[in-house]
Parts: structure tokens; C-alpha cells; sequence
């Protein structure tokens, strides 16, 4: 990967419009970015100069990776969600700039957005409800989907996997909307992924934890909270 630097963007012209081209660019080929081809400058333009101002406010953090002064990658971590959830922020509005797709970019910018939104888990269990429960966090994003397991704010396990909605709809041929067939086929690949790359790291995890829980109060039992958009709509 080159030397990208990741920081929040400013709200100057200069990166609105590198923004807006980079969304532009990012809906001409196909991304799943709340917009549709052809997008209008004017209309990206609006876009980010709402966002930007609302960053400005503290209601969210928009990053940017630059690759020396080009700015080449953007995710954005809203934090201005719903009044029952001050613990939550949702990762949105992840793009790479075609020319530096497969360099790294989009991970680089993952981890930094779930390093400011490493809160989450405290956050959780600051409700009374969850506060001394042993907790299964799933945290479902666009990008990725991080696994926490613990209890009363102290994390047992935590990992993140490269396994989110706009990553699935980015990797997996479909039509709009989905053909059953390919939604068949979505589901065998989530069932294969969760298999192989997330169950023998998850499992020992969740067993030390149920372990712990049977040996406290008697009960083998964790439970599941579900936190970001995908898991929202679910529900």
C-alpha cells in the first residue's frame, strides 16, 4: 500500500469538491452509495457541504486518505443517532478512488473509523439493562462487522472481519432487486465466510465466556445485541 494518511476532513472547497468527484466516480461505477446514476455535481456538492457542516458541529467525523496531497479514500462515522442511542455510531459513505482500489485504502480507513467508534461496547452496557449482563456484540457495517464479547464495560474478545452490506453488494453479482437465486447465493457465501474465517476465532470465545457465566450464576446464556443500520432494519 502507499504512505495513505488518514485524517478528518476540513470543510473547505478544495475538499468538497474532491469529495464530490470521488462520489461521482464511485455511483458511475456502480456503488451503493444512497445515489443514482448520473449524479449531478451539484447535487454531490450539497451533499458534502451538508455533511462537512454537520462534522463541523461535532455530529459526525469524516475522514479522508490522502495519498501525498490527493485525497483518495473518505469514510464517514455519524454520531447524531436516535435519542435511545447515544452509545452507537454508523459507518457510512465508505469510497476509494478507482486508481487506488486493491492498495489497501478502504481497510486503512475502516480501522481508523472503528478506532473512534471503539466506545460502542461501553456505550452498550452504560443501559441499565445490559450493564452486568455477559454480552454477544454484533456490530454490523458497510465494510466490516466487529464481534465483541464481554461484560459490565470489559470486553472478552473483540475482532472485526472484512464482512459488511456495502462489501457484499461490491463483491457478489446482482440484479435490482435480487434475484432469489442470488440471494441464495449471498446467504451460502455469509454462511461459508462466518464458517471458516469468524467461527474458530468466535467459538473459544464464547465458550470461556459461558464458562464463566454457568460457574457465576448457574446459567450457560449470553445475550445478543445487535448495533448499526443492517441490524436495525432487521429487527
Amino acid at each position: 500500500m502507499a504512505d495513505i494518511e488518514i485524517k478528518p476532513l476540513s470543510p473547505s472547497s478544495d475538499i468538497r469538491a474532491s469529495l464530490s468527484e470521488m462520489m461521482i466516480e464511485a455511483v458511475a461505477h456502480g456503488g451503493s452509495v444512497s445515489f443514482m446514476h448520473p449524479l449531478p455535481p451539484e447535487v454531490a456538492n450539497a451533499f458534502w457541504e451538508k455533511s462537512l457542516a454537520a462534522a463541523a458541529r461535532g455530529e459526525r467525523i469524516v475522514l479522508g486518505a490522502f495519498d501525498g496531497d490527493q485525497l483518495v479514500g473518505t469514510v464517514t462515522l455519524v454520531l447524531d443517532l436516535a435519542l435511545n442511542q447515544p452509545h452507537r455510531a454508523e459507518i457510512v459513505k465508505m469510497m476509494t478512488r478507482i486508481s487506488h482500489r486493491g492498495q489497501g485504502v478502504a481497510k486503512a480507513l475502516l480501522h481508523a473509523a472503528e478506532r473512534e467508534a471503539a466506545w460502542a461496547f461501553q456505550g452498550v452496557t452504560t443501559d441499565p439493562a445490559l450493564a452486568s449482563e455477559p454480552l454477544l456484540l454484533l456490530d454490523v457495517g458497510g465494510g466490516s462487522t466487529e464481534f465483541i464479547v464481554g461484560q459490565a464495560e470489559q470486553k472478552r474478545f473483540s475482532a472485526s472481519f472484512p464482512l459488511g452490506t456495502v462489501r457484499l453488494l461490491e463483491q457478489l453479482p446482482h440484479s435490482d432487486p435480487p434475484k432469489p437465486a442470488e440471494l441464495a447465493a449471498c446467504r451460502e457465501w455469509i454462511k461459508a465466510f462466518l464458517q471458516k474465517e469468524v467461527r474458530p476465532q468466535l467459538e473459544p470465545a464464547l465458550e470461556n465466556m459461558l464458562q464463566t457465566v454457568s460457574k457465576t450464576n448457574g446459567r450457560r446464556r449470553l445475550r445478543l445485541v445487535g448495533t448499526g443500520g443492517t441490524a436495525t432494519i432487521l429487527a
